[in-house]
């Protein structure tokens, strides 16, 4: 289901025409990034969600985890951290992402409390996404978070 705009946490994000819905609070918009995200009733559920995430996506086969890293970021306006983690693909799912032009994933984990609310969060891109090189990042993650 295409959208122009998505409540994230308690601010409207204007998307443009181009994003969908793949699922509940999980928003793709082709090269320009994807995220998913939810509010928790505490941050240590929102931290346990996003390492739930990278658990599941780690036991995944057909990729392997080519680099994995804290990095500093502004995420809603919040000083925090992340953890980027770039997955390589292999096999069919090598070929599947190849169709497209991709062949690494670069992933943002974080869990915050941002407008009082606990928020587990994870964007992604594709290497071939539209990249922004003043920011590294696509359109969509451009509009939540900032590399420091």
């Amino acid at each position: 289901m295409k959208i122009t705009s998505i409540n994230f946490a308690g601010r409207k994000i204007e998307l443009g025409n181009s994003c969908y819905w793949t699922f509940l609070n999980t928003v793709q918009c082709p090269y320009l990034g994807e995220m998913n995200w939810s509010v928790h009733r505490n941050l240590n559920s929102a931290k346990e969600a996003v390492e739930n995430q990278l658990n599941v996506t780690k036991s995944k086969k057909g990729g392997k985890i080519a680099s994995e890293e804290i990095v500093n970021v502004e995420f809603e306006g919040v000083q925090t951290q992340a953890k980027k983690v770039i997955y390589d693909f292999t096999g069919v799912a090598s070929a599947l992402a190849g169709m497209s032009g991709g062949k690494n994933l670069t992933v943002y984990y974080i869990a915050e409390n941002i407008r009082n609310k606990n928020v587990s969060c994870v964007m992604s891109f594709w290497n071939n996404d539209q990249i922004n090189p003043e920011t590294n990042l696509p359109p969509l993650l451009e509009k939540i978070i900032k590399l420091q």
